[in-house]
């Protein structure tokens, strides 16, 4: 893989996530899934503000190296992939093709934030809206825990 052409992307997620990134980025992105262009060093980044596991948090968009380069600097702690699933699972975050797939409406797996009844058309609106304005669910992704 060719490393320096390669995008990827960093989160910093967490009570702190904006004043870590805001010395080195700002002004950040204050709408969740609003975003910003910016360039720290020689490097471009493109900052998402986005919710994770139920925590304020942010995306950080640009190539690999750049990445490399930043993380390093933030000397922030990173977290395992087996305590982002545990995360992912509690705050009752989806992925696709293990929680849901393309059966599901978003209103069935916890993506009501995802959704905006104020713009223009998209296809399965109708039912989506239909769901939103006058029913309920009758499936909803859940947390079942054991005694």
């Amino acid at each position: 893989k060719d490393v320096e052409k390669g995008e990827g992307t960093l989160a910093v997620v967490g009570p702190s996530s904006f004043d870590i990134l805001s010395s080195f980025f700002a002004p950040l992105p204050v709408e969740n899934l609003g975003y910003k262009i910016f360039k720290w060093r020689k490097d471009r980044y493109t900052i998402i503000k986005k919710e994770r596991w139920g925590l304020e948090g942010y995306e950080i968009w640009a190539e690999f190296n750049a990445l490399e380069n930043f993380n390093r600097e933030i000397k922030i702690q990173t977290i395992s992939k087996e305590t982002q699933e545990i995360l992912r699972i509690e705050s009752k975050t989806p992925v696709y093709g293990i929680d849901m797939d393309e059966s599901n409406m978003p209103q069935e797996a916890n993506l009501d934030y995802a959704l905006n009844f104020k713009k223009g058309c998209y296809v399965g609106q109708e039912p989506i809206a239909r769901l939103h304005n006058l029913g309920h669910v009758n499936k909803e992704l859940s947390l079942i825990s054991r005694p």
